[in-house]
C-alpha cells in the first residue's frame, strides 16, 4: 500500500499489515465473502484497500472500485498498479440519476460560497456503469460514503 501521512489508513496498514485492528472484523468478513464471488462492486472505495483485499483473497474476481474523490482515487491507481492487480477504477459518485454535482474533495455541496473550492463530480448509476462494463450479475457488493 502506497503510504500517505494524511491517510490513516494506508498508515495503519504500513505499521500492521493485514493484522491492522483499523476494521479487523470487517474486513475479515469481507475477504471470505469475496472469495466466492466473482464480481465485487467497491463503492466509496477511498484508497483501495477492500479492493485490494478483495484480489487478494479472490485473484480471478473482476473487482470494479467507484471514487469521486479524484486526489484519493488517483491513490487507489496507484495502490492498484503498486501491486499489480487488475481492479478497475471508475472515478466518478454513484447515484440515481446521471448529473454532475459540486464536490468539494469531502463532500457535495448544495451551495458553494465564494471561498469554497470546487470540483465538479461526475454522478452515474451503478446500474448503468455495470450494463457498460457488460455485468448481469454482483456477487458482492460494499457500500462506504
Amino acid at each position: 500500500m502506497m503510504i500517505n501521512y494524511n491517510d490513516h489508513i494506508s498508515n495503519r496498514y504500513f505499521w500492521g499489515g493485514l493484522k491492522t485492528p483499523w476494521e479487523y472484523t470487517s474486513r475479515e468478513i469481507w475477504r471470505s465473502l469475496t472469495k466466492d464471488a466473482s464480481v465485487i462492486l467497491d463503492i466509496g472505495a477511498h484508497n483501495g484497500s477492500y479492493s485490494l483485499e478483495a484480489k487478494l483473497a479472490n485473484p480471478a474476481a473482476r473487482v470494479i472500485a467507484i471514487e469521486p474523490n479524484s486526489n484519493i482515487a488517483e491513490r487507489a491507481a496507484a495502490n492498484f498498479r503498486l501491486n499489480k492487480f487488475d481492479v478497475e477504477l471508475e472515478n466518478v459518485a454513484a447515484g440515481r440519476e446521471e448529473s454532475v454535482l459540486a464536490f468539494n474533495g469531502w463532500s457535495f455541496l448544495h451551495q458553494v460560497g465564494k471561498n469554497e473550492v470546487k470540483t465538479e463530480i461526475r454522478v452515474r448509476r451503478v446500474s448503468d456503469l455495470l450494463a457498460e462494463k457488460n455485468i448481469h450479475h454482483l456477487g458482492l457488493l460494499k457500500i462506504d460514503i
